[in-house]
């Protein structure tokens, strides 16, 4: 259970405060806008990583319209970058690990609080790839979403002024959601 392995890695884990994170993401290729540091305390261990995020009053005040502010689900998607410091330290800081696709997004629930954990495992990993399954709670271990299959992809960085490095897009596609007998493709956002 979730509630478990946050009770286990607190306290035995390998700590990183907010100062080291935001150094070892800038040294890693990350450059996180202000809506985007929202993680303050990493915990590693073997095999695991758990992150600690605290939502700007900014992004909390708009929390309501949505099931999970796209920004809070991105800071617990930063649970992976825990994962990478747990492995091999040779060919660290060679690129940067991109989101590439989600097998699954399970939400339980809209967060109740401003602070939440979330714990990464991987499920593969190769030299350039990653596949983890991300468990988010809230700080009373009341689950909140579930983020299975994320499968990340390094990005080789050749040169800071090479125009090819400075952006990375996605491409989304709608997709009506295998089994969930829904009409319309899946919002996380109401629609007015």
């Amino acid at each position: 259970p979730l509630a478990a392995d946050v009770a286990r890695l607190r306290p035995s884990g390998t700590h990183h405060g907010d100062d080291e994170y935001r150094s070892e993401c800038a040294r890693r290729g990350y450059a996180f806008g202000p809506a985007f540091q929202q993680v303050q305390h990493v915990w590693t261990g073997d095999e695991e990583a758990l992150i600690e995020i605290g939502v700007p009053k900014a992004i909390a005040d708009e929390l309501d319209p949505y099931c999970f502010h796209p920004a809070v689900l991105d800071a617990c998607f930063h649970a992976f970058l825990g994962l990478s410091w747990t492995t091999s330290s040779a060919g660290a800081g060679a690129g940067a690990f991109v989101p590439r696709a989600i097998r699954r997004l399970q939400l339980h629930g809209r967060p109740r609080s401003p602070r939440l954990v979330a714990v990464a495992k991987p499920v593969s990993r190769t030299g350039s790839t990653l596949v983890a399954d991300v468990r988010v709670a809230d700080p009373d271990g009341r689950p909140v979403a579930d983020v299975l299959g994320m499968h990340l992809e390094r990005v080789a960085s050749e040169r800071a002024d090479d125009l090819r490095d400075c952006y990375y897009q996605f491409s989304w596609e709608r997709r009506h959601l295998r089994g969930s007998k829904a009409g319309s493709p899946c919002a996380l956002a109401p629609t007015p």
